[in-house]
């Protein structure tokens, strides 16, 4: 519901009408502002807009989030050497297998 929402982001939320007089209108509203109208609204009229896209590659790590701009498919590489990824195990670090499936 629009009228319960609040603007995210760091720089704000561009918010663009979808039936507007002129076409395409936008306005860039404050983080933590209501987007539309009410009390603490101060979104400001766009003269254009555009969007630009970002596309991120994301995974989780003991529940941090940790994301890269580029992905590099190393599929036909020669085996990872590293320490912790079927590389050289660190001091005290135990290898564990998985059981054998039936």
């Amino acid at each position: 519901n629009v009228l319960h929402a609040v603007c995210q982001g760091l720089m704000g939320t561009l918010v663009q009408w979808t039936h507007s007089d002129p076409p395409d209108k936008a306005e860039m509203c404050s983080p933590g502002t209501p987007p539309v109208k009410g009390q603490g609204y101060s979104s400001w009229t766009c003269d254009g807009s555009y969007t630009i896209q970002n596309m991120y590659h994301c995974c989780t790590v003991d529940g941090k989030l940790h994301c890269a701009r580029s992905f590099e498919d190393e599929t036909q590489r020669e085996p990872c050497s590293c320490i912790g990824i079927g590389g050289p195990k660190e001091e005290g670090e135990e290898e564990h297998h998985a059981p054998p499936q039936p």
